[in-house]
């Protein structure tokens, strides 16, 4: 196994959550190999979803939200959590994106000082965050993507490497295709904008040995498990699995004097028997 002890990296998202099924293999079997991994997320998540009653109530969400976040940090390895104090601005169209303190109502700019100062500190070689849709086009996830391309513009001796990750746009399209599941039925003109081309990736990364710990980590996530009646997002065990097994990314800055950690993690990943 490859030794990354001292190697730095640092993923930043939205909310709660974003972390497990989106980059938690790698980011678990960094931890495995020595890296000190920091999360930043830019809220605690207080619009989302509740699912039982017993869990928390609108007023405590946030609070909960971030304990859930670090049990699933525990469970990846992550080594430090870091919040960027921004409130939850909501799905697309809703009232919560009109308030003062959302995510979505900050520039850029003031995002990308904030991220700047957390980076400054910790000088990593490798940062994570979305793809420019944002996955699935949350607005919270889209303004991430775009305050770390302004970070990236105003202080790009703070990131050597910068990776993308998304999802393959043909796998929303399969799940638009079945019959079960919350996408089930999702149109052509909504599953066209969500993840990325398949071809657009310019490395996936199988985390087959770390598919147990991804779905730990995002069961954490208590409040955001489907409510009872309602459908998971992915219905089947063996799909849940299938999807879980890699993790797509795009590179965007490669700093050529630098190691690419991400690039020896994979090439790591696949002599690694699993």
């Amino acid at each position: 196994m490859l030794d990354l002890t001292g190697t730095r990296v640092v993923a930043i998202f939205a909310h709660p959550d974003d972390e497990a099924f989106t980059i938690g293999g790698v980011l678990s079997a960094f931890a495995d190999r020595g890296a000190a991994i920091t999360l930043i997320t830019a809220t605690r998540g207080e619009e989302g979803e509740i699912a039982h009653p017993s869990l928390a109530t609108p007023g405590n969400l946030a609070s909960v939200r971030e304990q859930e976040l670090l049990d699933a940090a525990a469970i990846l390895g992550i080594s430090a959590v870091r919040f960027l104090d921004f409130r939850d601005s909501g799905m697309f169209g809703t009232e919560a994106n009109q308030h003062p303190e959302a995510f979505i109502q900050q520039s850029t700019a003031s995002v990308a000082k904030k991220l700047a100062s957390i980076l400054e500190e910790i000088r990593p070689e490798l940062v994570i965050t979305f793809s420019e849709e944002g996955g699935y086009l949350h607005p919270d996830h889209v303004h991430t993507h775009e305050s770390v391309v302004e970070l990236a513009r105003l202080h790009p001796e703070l990131i050597p490497h910068l990776y993308y990750n998304s999802i393959p746009r043909e796998f929303f399209h399969e799940l638009a295709r079945q019959d079960q599941g919350v996408f089930a039925g999702m149109s052509e003109e909504r599953w066209a904008r969500m993840g990325q081309p398949l071809a657009a990736f310019d490395l996936v990364v199988n985390v087959e040995p770390y598919i147990d710990r991804k779905i730990a980590a995002f069961t954490a996530h208590k409040t955001q498990q489907p409510k009872e009646g309602e459908r998971n997002f992915i219905e089947e065990e063996e799909t849940r699995r299938q999807f879980a097994q890699n993790e797509y990314y795009i590179e965007a800055i490669s700093n050529p004097d630098t190691p690419d950690p991400l690039l020896r993690l994979a090439e790591d990943l696949e002599r690694t028997p699993s």
